[in-house]
Parts: C-alpha cells; structure tokens; sequence
C-alpha cells in the first residue's frame, strides 16, 4: 500500500503495553482517546488487537485515515499531545522483537504476532538449505570447480540466501501453514 495513495489511506499501528492492575484506568482513557480520535478530520476507524498468550497486556491499536494529511493533522492535534502525556502514567510503548527468520514465515494474506516455534523454523530451514544447497551444487559444481574456495563459497552462499528468501521458505510457508500456525488453520 502506498501512503500517499488517498483511495487506499493510510494506517497506524501503535502498540502498548498496559502495567499490571492499570487496565481500568487504560480502557477509560483508550474510550476518551477513541472518542476525540472519531473527531478528527480524515479518520476512518479503529481496530484494536488485544493478543491472548504469553502477554496478555499488549493491546495493538490499528488507526485508518483517508490519508497521509489527515493522519499527520491527526498526529499534530494538541488534544493527541495531551492524551499521549495521560498515556504514560498505566501504558508504556511496546516493541516486538524478531531473532530474523521468524519474519520469512509470514502467513499470507493475514498478519500474524505470533511466530511459529523456532524448532520449526529450525527444521524447515535446515531440510531446505539442503536441498537447495544439493540441488545447485549438482547442477553449478561443473561449472565452477576450478574458481577456489572464496568465490565457490560465495556464490553458493549468495544463491542459497536468494533461493531461501525469495522462492524455497514463502513456498514452504504456504504449504505447510497448517503445522506451522495451527490455531490460524
């Protein structure tokens, strides 16, 4: 999506996380966010996403705004200012973190916060590194035994990580979505 495409809009996504024995205090607030937020020229709407799990405090505020003015005027707006100072006291901002392969296993077409485990990140990436790493050495080896160590390591690795990313982990991911998300089947 682009941001400046004013047909499409554009969207926030805010994290927080509440401070344990705070959440009254956050939804009162979050409802007088929401409500002067509906005010604002250009807004759309707003889904809040509250994941079960190991952190059940994080709530995901996902903003729609017609466009990248209107969500700026929104960002400007003093009453925002003010909200965002209140905020501090019960939330505090929260960020996920990613080890890195975890993010080549996105499910397609949806948004998923929970990763799949990492020992099947392990495995699938393993069984796939093997074979793609068999595969282009059986059918490059003939061409590029005489090159040396270096630029024969180099671009089997290069090729590898191209393969992996682009073509060999999305296809993998599609077919085997249902082991590796089971809860989103």
């Amino acid at each position: 999506m682009r941001a400046d495409a004013p047909s499409e809009g554009v969207t926030e996504v805010i994290s927080r996380e509440i401070r344990a024995g705070r959440e009254k205090e956050y939804d009162e607030w979050f409802r007088r966010m929401l409500a002067i937020k509906r005010g604002a020229s250009g807004y759309l709407g707003t889904t809040v996403i509250s994941p079960a799990g190991a952190n059940p405090r994080v709530r995901y505020i996902v903003s729609r705004f017609r466009d990248a003015g209107a969500l700026d005027s929104w960002r400007k707006a003093p009453e925002r200012a003010r909200l965002l100072e209140e905020v501090q006291e019960f939330a505090t901002p929260y960020y996920d973190e990613a080890t890195g392969l975890e993010t080549w296993f996105g499910l397609p077409g949806r948004a998923s916060f929970v990763p799949p485990p990492r020992w099947k990140i392990a495995l699938i990436t393993l069984g796939a590194a093997v074979a793609v790493n068999y595969t282009l050495r059986f059918l490059l080896d003939p061409f590029v035994s005489g090159w040396g160590l270096l630029l024969d390591t180099l671009l089997f690795t290069a090729l590898l990580v191209v393969c992996l990313l682009f073509f060999v982990l999305p296809g993998l991911t599609r077919l085997l979505q249902g082991w590796l998300y089971p809860a989103a089947s």
